[in-house]
């Protein structure tokens, strides 16, 4: 089932991105930039 698969795709390219921008921050935190 080829929408099934694309659907999968997209599923995991959405969480990729949800998870990149959740982590940014959190490593900017985590890593603070010294002045």
């Amino acid at each position: 089932m080829r929408h099934v698969s694309g659907f999968s795709q997209a599923a995991a390219l959405a969480l990729l991105i949800a998870v990149t921008v959740f982590a940014l921050p959190v490593s900017a935190q985590s890593f603070p930039a010294k002045p």
